[in-house]
């Protein structure tokens, strides 16, 4: 039986490696466009 806290905890890694793969793609858009400077200068 699965338990609201492991739907909570299954949700959370979700999150997790959804924001990685997010920032990943964000770095890796910056890199091919030549926009790396620009993407952490801030």
């Amino acid at each position: 039986m699965v338990t609201a806290q492991d739907e909570l905890a299954r949700a959370n890694d979700n999150q997790i490696a959804a924001l990685y793969r997010y920032n990943q793609s964000r770095a890796d858009l910056a890199h091919a466009t030549g926009q790396m400077e620009a993407l952490y200068a801030r």
